[in-house]
């Protein structure tokens, strides 16, 4: 990586990137010309995004996960996977059963967990326990640092939706952080890497993390970063293959034992433990050997795990990016032969992924960088350098997209587009709509997100025509504005009286809480 120039950084107001991811957060910052990991320990350059609960205390990062094998309930972790989401999607339903934590559906419809403390249940939102981990951070960081630390720069999954880029937001802010831009990962990735790149270059980065998965082509020159297409699903991630090889254990414990182990919470969490390392031996072993003693009613489990057979019960998830990595050359509206590079990052080293991607980009070269896990958050801490008035070296401007279409519907009227997937970003654009019928009381109009089907929701507004008019006229003019974050903003123009109404979605409006749970019931 380069070494970049710092012009007027004040040693006392450092800004900060943060990765905050399915399994490990990272945090960095731009200093003295280059960029810097900030351990969490001694010699740990990642943390945990773990948060554990005891009747005396809070844990975050390793202290959390320690805790997992005696205390699995209190334990919670993989909360990138619920934040911004609505209980019922099956997504968050699929998950409630992979983890030993209990969640529930609040009132509003939305995924609250549940701990035990001092034999009674309390309620926390994922963006609470977020706000914990960012918190645990922000003061790492200002320890390193010497100083107090509040400007950030977020990077969040390409394809979370407006909710979750909110919801990330939210947690941040109530964490004490001001949060100067959330960035897309693999566009952070970008930064990092492609500031030594001098000549225009097409580069595919390709970032399968712990709980999401990205692919953007990116063209980089000369410190231009401008990303031309990008596909992704925020709930595909490593995290889905440890899932299979978890279940594979647990049957195979079932069918040489005779023991049933699924509903155990401690046995399952040793049991994801073994199953991690599997995976990562099988990144560069054919065979991994897994030895647990006494796993279940003080029976061991010693087995094996072969290459093919991880691949063989993974099949159906390894062939899920293929389809993705085609609809993205369509996207961008190139060929394979015109991608310079391939770039991977973040924690998925499965070989097997890259024998796909090879199936469709024949002849193109993969290239994992030796910083790969970390090359994320280093973007983020040049993008806080630059925002914080930091002049770096090479750097000159980055330009992403919208990776979801926008628009409003009004009882009875079709689906109007008003900002489509792939424009650039910031942006802001208006539409006037009239009464459906004369002298109209309200306007009713609703706000979606769309990729796919069905389109999400992102909230509803009703608007009081005063004075009330004949519908041909005119009345309220809808505002969207997709700010650098990604995130919307609506307002309302009324046409005759000129007020400009900010309107927030329901996911803006509520703020980052936890819950007593005045009804719980003693735990058993």
């Amino acid at each position: 990586m380069n070494n970049y120039e710092r012009k007027n950084n004040s040693p006392k107001n450092f800004a900060i990137g943060i990765d905050i991811g399915t399994m490990n957060g990272r945090v960095s910052v731009f200093r003295d010309g280059k960029v810097e990991i900030i351990p969490h320990g001694t010699d740990l350059r990642a943390i945990p995004c773990c948060v554990a609960f005891t009747d005396t205390n809070e844990h975050i990062g390793n202290d959390a996960k320690k805790l997992a094998e005696t205390n699995p309930e209190n334990v919670i972790f993989n909360v990138k996977r619920f934040i911004g989401r609505e209980f019922h999607e099956t997504s968050v339903q699929n998950d409630i059963k992979r983890v030993p934590f209990h969640v529930k559906d609040d009132k509003n419809g939305r995924p609250q967990i549940q701990v035990a403390v001092n034999g009674k249940m309390k309620g926390y939102y994922p963006e609470k326990l977020s706000s914990m981990v960012f918190d645990q951070m922000k003061k790492r960081a200002g320890t390193h640092l010497n100083c107090s630390v509040k400007d950030a720069v977020i990077t969040v999954p390409a394809y979370f939706t407006d909710f979750q880029r909110q919801a990330t937001k939210n947690a941040a802010t109530s964490a004490g952080l001001n949060v100067l831009r959330i960035i897309n990962e693999p566009t952070a990735a970008a930064i990092a890497y492609g500031l030594d790149i001098k000549d225009k270059r097409t580069i595919l980065f390709f970032d399968l993390g712990a709980g999401a998965f990205d692919a953007s082509i990116i063209t980089c020159d000369n410190g231009t970063i401008e990303v031309k297409a990008t596909v992704g699903d925020s709930h595909y991630g490593s995290e889905d293959f440890d899932n299979r090889i978890v279940n594979h254990f647990v049957n195979e414990f079932e069918n040489t034992h005779e023991k049933d182990l699924a509903s155990n919470p401690r046995a399952l969490s040793r049991l994801r433990v073994a199953a991690e390392l599997a995976k990562h031996t099988l990144s560069s072993e054919t065979v991994a050997d897994v030895n647990i003693e006494s796993l279940f009613e003080d029976t061991d489990f010693n087995t094996s795990l072969s290459r093919d057979q991880f691949e063989l019960i993974c099949a159906d998830l390894f062939q899920k990016p293929k389809k993705q990595l085609r609809a993205l050359l369509v996207d961008a509206e190139m060929k394979s032969a015109d991608i310079d590079e391939i770039v991977t990052i973040g924690c998925g080293s499965l070989p097997k992924i890259d024998d796909l991607i090879k199936e469709v980009f024949t002849g193109i070269s993969i290239n994992k960088p030796i910083n790969h896990e970390e090359l994320v958050v280093c973007g983020a801490a040049i993008q806080a350098a630059v925002l914080s008035g930091v002049e770096v070296d090479g750097f000159k401007k980055v330009s992403d997209i919208l990776n979801f279409t926008l628009g409003v519907k009004s009882p009875g009227s079709r689906f109007i587009r008003l900002i489509e997937r792939k424009t650039r970003i910031p942006v802001q654009v208006a539409m006037k709509f009239h009464p459906e019928v004369d002298y109209q009381p309200f306007l009713t109009i609703t706000v979606l997100e769309e990729h796919g089907v069905p389109q999400k929701v992102l909230g509803d507004i009703n608007y009081a025509l005063i004075p009330q008019t004949p519908r041909v006229v005119p009345r309220v003019e809808v505002i969207f504005e997709v700010d650098a974050d990604g995130v919307l903003v609506v307002s309302l123009r009324d046409v005759i009286t000129r007020v400009l109404t900010s309107v927030s979605t329901r996911f803006k409006d509520h703020s980052v809480i936890e819950e007593e749970g005045q009804a719980a019931e003693p735990v058993q």
